[in-house]
């Protein structure tokens, strides 16, 4: 099991949702990938956080989402969170680089501090210092996270904004039906792609990537459980990929990896 004790600066650390139905996400995400839930204090009362745990390892984590997003039907969203060493020091990097500061940093309980942005064209990313948590202590296992996308209609902006923001490389790959795909780079490893909408009217957001051990398999089994599956499986370079929502419309990827097999 590929786990975890620490991440490079600018390295995704943890993924979460932001969700209305907290107990109808924590019941799909437990039967989809097998997950377990552990509650904790937020320092608020009557507010709490949810870890996710795969083999005994944090996974992600799930909150309620504020009553004035749900009041405008903004949809359940997957946060990605970036791994930094001084997260005030980079709040001010990202209102310097064109991007808006959402959340100012904050102190979450002993856990860590937390900053949240929205890059240039709108996508937001949450900006995590550890403290007693580092993030995720398990990727890149069937149930675990294990990529990111970032949809914008502006990729130079956002390789950009991230090289000056969190010391980011970039590169670029050639991808079927896709041509030339920048990709984010920490050290000498592609952690991100950086894509186009592939319709008008979608807003810049981040796709969280899950690793699954089938995906055609696990997108029946999205369906079984209520969600619905919106990109139906489909080969790629690193092996086998489908979008779905689960059942309260939060948006997340499946992905098979070839290597796996």
């Amino acid at each position: 099991m590929p786990v975890r004790e620490s991440y490079a600066e600018g390295a995704p650390s943890w993924v979460d949702l932001s969700t209305a139905d907290v107990e109808g996400a924590m019941a799909f995400y437990s039967a989809l990938f097998g997950w377990s839930w552990e509650q904790n204090e937020t320092g608020e009362s009557g507010s709490y956080y949810y870890v996710a745990s795969l083999n005994g390892h944090a996974a992600a984590g799930l909150h309620h989402q504020h009553q004035e997003q749900v009041d405008m039907g903004v949809l359940p969203t997957w946060n990605l969170h970036l791994n930094v060493a001084d997260v005030d020091a980079t709040m001010r990097k990202v209102e310097a680089n064109g991007g808006s500061v959402l959340a100012p940093a904050f102190d979450v309980m002993d856990a860590g501090r937390l900053g949240v942005a929205a890059e240039p064209s709108g996508a937001v990313v949450c900006f995590w210092q550890a403290g007693a948590r580092i993030g995720a202590g398990v990727v890149d296992e069937p149930g675990a996270y294990c990529w990111a996308d970032l949809v914008t209609p502006d990729p130079k902006g956002a390789v950009e904004f991230f090289t000056e923001v969190v010391g980011m490389g970039h590169g670029t790959h050639e991808m079927p039906g896709l041509g030339l795909v920048d990709f984010l780079k920490v050290g000498d490893d592609d952690v991100a792609a950086i894509v186009l909408p592939p319709t008008e009217g979608i807003p810049p957001h981040w796709q969280t990537n899950f690793t699954v051990a089938d995906c055609d398999a696990t997108s029946a089994q999205i369906k079984e459980l209520g969600g619905a599956i919106i990109v139906e499986p489909f080969d790629i370079p690193p092996g086998r990929l489908a979008v779905a929502t689960d059942p309260s419309g939060g948006e997340f990827a499946i992905i098979e990896l070839a290597e796996m097999h």
